[in-house]
């Protein structure tokens, strides 16, 4: 349990002993995560970076080695960055500042997109269900996000409707994108094996958004063998 502690040998051991590569990335992987631990954001952003740069220079040597730790490590800083920066921006009542706000928010899922694309790139299981599922959520957020934006004053009648209607029209292709993306999460998750707690929130919103998909999500098991005759 002491983090701060088990650091500093981790950090000697990659000065002195680390010539082993997987070894070496993994350590840089642990560094982050126990830096994660003791709420020292900043160092742990520093590790995460230099566990992906370190698997990717024994890459260019030939020895592709630590491809999990570089993936969940690259997930982790996109998470931080451009989804949390998605997620932050509100969009108020003024109807200039929700344009200018909307149209942020769309770039930021275009990003995400973008970046997202380097985590599966590693063809990791897990971190390729992580990726799918945490685009869901961004287009899921996004919809729900237009769909409780604020109505301008002052309308009325056959105006407030074209306006509903108009904000439908926007939200509801966004979040048929959230729902492939769940989809398309789930179906790499179980042909590659990837069984993360990401899996597990794609089964969970995509059981929100259609009931009639995945609606045992809460009671799904995962087998990792068969059962004998005694159900053990």
């Amino acid at each position: 349990g002491n983090y701060s502690r088990a650091i500093g040998y981790y950090k000697e051991y990659m000065k002195g002993y680390g010539q082993k590569p997987a070894k070496t990335v993994e350590t840089a992987f642990i560094i982050a995560k126990l830096n994660e631990k003791l709420n020292r954001k900043k160092k742990a952003k520093e590790w995460y970076i230099k566990t992906a740069a370190t698997q990717r220079n024994f890459k260019k040597k030939g020895k592709v080695v630590g491809v999990r730790f570089a993936a969940e490590a690259s997930f982790k800083l996109i998470y931080e960055k451009t989804y949390k920066e998605l997620i932050a921006i509100r969009i108020k009542g003024n109807p200039r500042s929700q344009k200018k706000a909307v149209d942020r928010k769309f770039a930021l899922i275009e990003q995400l997109k973008r970046d997202l694309q380097t985590v599966i790139a590693y063809d990791d299981g897990p971190q390729v269900v992580s990726a799918l599922t945490l685009l869901g959520q961004a287009y899921q957020h996004m919809a729900a996000a237009i769909y409780a934006t604020p109505i301008p004053k002052g309308l009325k009648g056959d105006d407030l409707a074209a306006y509903k209607k108009g904000v439908a029209g926007i939200a509801k292709p966004i979040q048929d994108n959230a729902v492939e993306t769940y989809k398309s999460a789930i179906e790499k998750g179980f042909r590659l094996q990837g069984y993360n707690v990401w899996l597990k929130t794609a089964l969970k919103e995509l059981s929100k958004l259609d009931p009639s998909l995945y609606p045992g999500y809460g009671e799904k098991v995962f087998l990792t063998k068969l059962p004998d005759s005694m159900g053990i």
